[in-house]
Formats: C-alpha cells, sequence, structure tokens
C-alpha cells in the first residue's frame, strides 16, 4: 500500500467484533501474497548461455552465480576473449533475472492494487 491509497473502509453495518475479525482476514491475506511474492522471487533463477556454447552460467534472482560451466570451446580462446565472453553472458543472465523479478512485482503490484471488494 503506498501513502497515497486509502485504507478501504469496513462496512458499517458490522458489529466491533466482526469488524476486528473483517481487518484481521484482509491483514492475513496481504501477508500471504507477500509470502507468496517473495518464496517466487527466490526462485528464480536463470541460465545462460554463449552463443558458441563455450560458457553457460546460472544466476539467482539477485543475479548471483549460482553454477557456471565450460566447454571446450573455451580451449580456443585467448585470455582476454575468455574474460569477455564469461563477463557478457554473466551479464545477459543477471538482466533476464532481474527482469523476471521485475515482471513478478508488477504482477504483484496489479493484483493488490485494487482495494477488496465486500460479499
Amino acid at each position: 500500500m503506498t501513502a497515497n491509497e486509502s485504507v478501504p473502509q469496513p462496512d458499517p453495518s458490522l458489529t466491533g467484533a466482526s469488524v476486528m475479525d473483517e481487518l484481521v482476514a484482509r491483514a492475513e491475506s496481504r501477508l500471504e501474497r507477500m509470502r507468496d511474492l517473495a518464496d517466487r522471487m527466490t526462485g528464480v533463477r536463470v541460465r545462460e548461455s554463449s552463443d558458441d556454447g563455450a560458457v553457460t552460467v546460472e544466476v539467482d534472482g539477485n543475479g548471483a552465480l549460482v553454477d557456471l560451466a565450460f566447454s571446450a570451446v573455451v580451449n580456443r580462446m585467448s585470455p582476454a576473449e575468455f574474460e569477455r565472453v564469461v563477463v557478457s553472458t554473466a551479464h545477459s543472465a543477471a538482466a533476464r533475472a532481474f527482469a523476471e523479478r521485475g515482471d513478478l512485482i508488477t504482477a504483484f503490484n496489479e493484483e493488490n492494487s485494487t482495494p477488496p471488494t465486500s460479499a
């Protein structure tokens, strides 16, 4: 909830206990949605390979290196070329991971931007 959003008001026909129950249910629902988002973000993994297949990189949702593998193609590379391919492949993987996280956050915000409706 942003500072510009108003807090949804409970149904005025409800009793004090009913209002509290409704507020608790709403809070628990939002907490569960936030936990789900956190779990989904933790599960982000991206695997990227260089065009020639020399380097394969896997990163997590934070862009941290999880796995790094090389094929025999790296034996024919100069040190500078090897460095360039490793860095550019890792950069591509991290960019994709950040995009996935961004998509999850955008979807979460869109799902939670509409106020709950009273039944």
